[in-house]
């Protein structure tokens, strides 16, 4: 992968999008109908930087949040 910070930056402040199989399409489906109530608990940011660490997905706080 070419690093290049300017594009880096504007992908991440840009977007997260990630895919999801279908044999987790129920439980997708469930977590996005509690969310609301999901992010009282643990908040986006939180979560947003659990799912990259589990994933190994590096990114670069400076451009992640507005």
């Amino acid at each position: 992968m070419i690093y290049h910070p300017t594009a880096t930056r504007l992908r991440q402040r840009l977007q997260s999008d990630f895919s999801v199989s279908e044999s987790n399409l129920e439980q997708v489906k469930a977590y996005i109908a509690s969310q609301e109530e999901h992010h009282r608990k643990i908040g986006f940011q939180d979560e947003l930087r659990a799912l990259l660490q589990r994933h190994r997905i590096e990114w670069d706080e400076r451009y992640v949040w507005d």
